[in-house]
């Protein structure tokens, strides 16, 4: 795993770890508005827009799955 990844993994890892504490819960709270803020304004969306919502509509959701399923990123000696 490369260095990148190894720290990418590390701070995935805390976060989900900390998934109940305030501040991640309000993170949290705060992606699931975004991505229903997504949800309403992207069908009337055409081209570059479109595209763009998309990027943020999986960015989000990447993040919401690393807070409630854990790291997307898994070690590669098993760890």
């Amino acid at each position: 795993m490369s260095v990148v990844k190894e720290e990418q993994h590390k701070l995935e890892v805390a976060t989900f770890q900390m998934r109940n504490e305030g501040g991640v819960q309000s993170l949290r709270a705060l992606l699931y508005m975004r991505r229903d803020q997504i949800n309403k304004i992207w069908p009337g969306q055409e081209g570059e827009a479109l595209v763009r919502l998309q990027g943020a509509a999986q960015e989000v959701a990447a993040l919401i799955k690393m807070i409630d399923i854990g790291p997307s990123i898994k070690p590669v000696d098993g760890n």
